[in-house]
C-alpha cells in the first residue's frame, strides 16, 4: 500500500509540473509544443500501465506458466499425432 501512494503521489506530481510548464509555454505563444508537454508523458504513461497489464496476464512476460496455455499445447500435439 505504501508503495502504491508513492507512485500515486509521483505521478500527481510530475503532472503538476507539467501542465504548469505547458501553461507557461502556451502564455507565450506556442499552443502545439504546450500539447506535446501534456500528450507525449501522458502517452507514455498509458502504455506502461497496458504493458503492465499485458504482462501479468496469463501467457505474459511475468506469468508464461499459464495453464491455459499449456492445455492448449497439449491439445495441438495431440491433434498433431492422429
Amino acid at each position: 500500500m505504501k508503495t502504491t501512494r508513492k507512485w500515486i503521489l509521483w505521478y500527481v506530481l510530475l503532472f503538476t509540473l507539467l501542465i504548469s510548464v505547458s501553461v507557461y509555454v502556451c502564455k507565450h505563444g506556442h499552443i502545439f509544443i504546450a500539447t506535446f508537454i501534456i500528450v507525449i508523458p501522458l502517452a507514455m504513461v498509458i502504455n506502461g500501465w497496458i504493458a503492465e497489464i499485458e504482462d501479468r496476464s496469463p501467457g505474459g512476460f511475468l506469468n508464461p506458466n499459464d495453464s491455459e496455455k499449456q492445455r492448449m499445447e497439449q491439445e495441438r500435439t495431440n491433434d498433431s499425432e492422429k
